[in-house]
């Protein structure tokens, strides 16, 4: 990841702060801007990315020691011999929120539309212009009333461009966005439809394969490639760090942390007894216990989850996301309102009367109190009260 602004900063704060310090936008007009870059980064697929914290730069040493004990091979973080962390494509979802299923980026071949996208969304001629500039300039232009479909598309273009050559599969040269994946951008409707995590993690262990033959042989480490913010979020958030353990009942999971937060877990995780500052060991704590963490590694040790539970609860959560936003009910709330219908979606197979109705008694009894003002609890035994029923129903 390199030290540029982060999407949710170019798109959201600016446009807001706008919106906002123009005298003839007002409030309703400088919501309706947000809105509408919402709505355009949401129709991608990437809306993940907007709750991404204000997270610029990662320890360098924390990160080589991390892709150092990767497995490429069986995308695996080895932390020792009783200790690995299995991980694949679908974490890399629950970390950032964006696309895990869908068309593979591999199967378009070598891209054939540089010229076309470069001309016809970014704007620009030159041949060997890749800039990731001109997506940031894109991004950062201040939205009107009244966007224009071309204007939408070549926004939805640059913010792929930008948070791909930024964040989920930074290269080693700087400025210069790959156009590897540009087949996948041609057709901006058509951009959820791909498999992008899938990608990213290709990227990812290519840039592992990179870091440790150069470990291997002795040699510096100039530039890091791949998402290694992904290994960095992977790890911590597997780890029984005490205070700073989170659950796992929001997601994005990138979303549960700040630069202040990973700086304290690292240290934390830190061996002490490494006395090498150039060279700081790493990995004192435990793995969390398998119930309740999203993650690869977690199911295949558990029996209560399996493999197709977590692609459940995430499409769950997104639509649990979309319902709050269709009822004008503040984001902050859909967390708790994911939780109520997750743990009631475990409790319906045990009763005896068809559900239907009782999930729909069990969302209005939810959503009623904080519509009303008040805040609540919710779990099955909230929606219990509500419902009349119990699990021996």
């Amino acid at each position: 990841m390199t030290g540029a602004e982060q999407p949710a900063d170019l798109f959201i704060n600016k446009q807001m702060k706008r919106a906002r310090g123009r005298t003839k936008l007002g409030k309703k007009q400088a919501e309706a801007v947000r809105e509408t870059g919402i709505e355009l980064v949401t129709s991608i697929g990437f809306q993940g990315l907007l709750f991404f914290p204000n997270i610029r730069n990662l320890n360098r040493k924390f990160i080589l020691w991390l892709m150092d004990r990767v497995d490429p091979l069986t995308s695996s973080l080895e932390i020792d011999d009783k200790r690995r962390i299995e991980f694949d494509k679908h974490d890399v979802g629950h970390v950032f929120g964006i696309p895990t299923s869908g068309i593979s980026l591999g199967e378009m071949g070598k891209p054939r539309v540089e010229a076309s996208i470069k001309r016809k969304f970014l704007g620009i001629e030159a041949k060997d212009n890749r800039s990731i500039k001109t997506a940031k300039d894109i991004i950062e232009k201040e939205f009107k009333r009244d966007t224009t479909p071309e204007e939408e598309n070549a926004f939805k273009i640059a913010f792929v461009v930008y948070v791909m050559a930024t964040l989920l599969c930074p290269g080693a040269k700087y400025d210069y966005a790959s156009v590897e994946y540009w087949n996948a951008i041609q057709d901006p409707d058509k951009i959820r439809t791909f498999d992008w995590s899938q990608y990213v993690l290709q990227k990812l262990l290519d840039g592992v394969v990179k870091v440790k033959t150069k470990l291997m042989n002795k040699k510096k480490v100039p530039n890091i490639t791949g998402c290694a913010l992904f290994l960095e979020i992977l790890f911590l958030d597997s780890l029984e760090l005490g205070i700073w353990t989170s659950k796992h009942d929001e997601f994005p999971r990138i979303r549960a942390y700040n630069p202040e937060k990973i700086k304290s877990m690292i240290l934390a995780d830190r061996i002490s007894s490494s006395a090498d500052n150039q060279n700081p060991m790493y990995g004192k704590s435990q793995l969390r216990d398998n119930e309740g963490v999203c993650y690869h590694w977690a199911s295949r040790g558990s029996k209560a989850r399996n493999s197709d539970a977590m692609p459940q609860l995430v499409a769950l959560w997104e639509a649990t996301r979309a319902l709050a936003g269709m009822l004008c009910i503040p984001m902050e709330v859909a967390g708790l309102i994911y939780c109520a219908i997750s743990e009631f979606d475990q409790v319906r197979n045990h009763l005896s009367r068809p559900s239907g109705i009782l999930i729909i008694k069990a969302m209005v009894a939810i959503i009623k109190p904080f519509v009303e003002g008040f805040k609540y609890n919710c779990g099955v035994q909230r929606i219990q009260e509500y419902t009349g029923h119990s699990e021996e129903a």
